[in-house]
């Protein structure tokens, strides 16, 4: 399948690179919110109807979900479909070397741990991660 680059129009401008280089620098628990970085204050994100989940809304730092939509979007598309739908994919995230997409996997991976706790469930090490284009 052939690459293809999508861009969003109505994408707002992404942060400076002064307020990129500050952002990046910062440690995991000045880009999410603070009741993420506590395992006892995460539970009050959950619910049990329909079934277990949890919705934190906002958890990321508003400049740095701009910053990582940024960096996405400057990533490969390529076009996935079947016979229910179309969308375009980046190829696997874990090894991409992107220093904002770097950033965002070590937020996810120290959350990994406080939802292993709430949920009580081993989580592995490894998870898999891209960008998605549904339209």
């Amino acid at each position: 399948m052939l690459p293809t680059k999508k861009k969003d129009e109505d994408a707002p401008e992404p942060p400076p690179l002064e307020m990129k280089k500050v952002l990046l620098e910062k440690p995991v628990s000045g880009l999410v919110r603070k009741e993420v970085m506590d395992s006892t204050q995460l539970k009050a994100f959950c619910s049990e109807n329909p079934f277990p989940h949890m919705v934190v809304p906002d958890i990321l730092d508003e400049n740095f979900a701009r910053l990582l939509k940024d960096a996405l979007l400057h990533e490969e598309f390529y076009l996935k479909s079947n016979d229910l739908y179309d969308f375009t994919q980046t190829k696997d995230l874990c090894d991409c070397t992107e220093p904002t997409i770097k950033k965002f996997r070590e937020i996810t991976s120290e959350l990994r741990g406080r939802l292993s706790e709430v949920f009580d469930v081993k989580l592995k090490a490894k998870f898999d991660a891209f960008g998605a284009i549904y339209k």
